[in-house]
């Protein structure tokens, strides 16, 4: 079994590849999205990087960060990001967790 760890956020956001037969090539990664870049642009660029290491690594389950924050105004956007990773992993038929 291969789990995708996500730890979602709105500038950054953090993948983590667990493979499940210990040889050694975890992979991790952090999408990194530009001030300038739009929310929209930045949510297109983290969801299509999910999708594709989803593709690309047989991910077979799916660990989300729950959204925990403070500040209210910056909460949304974050539970936006979450939501929507939670939402493809769903789509694509991949066992998901809020952790």
């Amino acid at each position: 079994m291969n789990v995708l760890g996500v730890d979602p956020g709105i500038r950054n956001t953090g993948l983590y590849l667990w493979r499940e037969n210990g040889d050694g090539r975890n992979n991790h990664r952090t999408i990194k999205c530009p001030r300038k870049w739009a929310f929209e642009r930045c949510l297109e660029e983290i969801l299509s990087t999910v999708r594709d290491w989803i593709l690309d690594y047989g991910v077979d389950l799916v660990s989300v960060e729950e959204v925990v924050w403070r500040r209210r105004r910056g909460m949304l956007p974050l539970a936006h990001v979450a939501g929507a990773v939670v939402g493809l992993a769903l789509s694509m038929g991949k066992t998901v967790y809020l952790l």
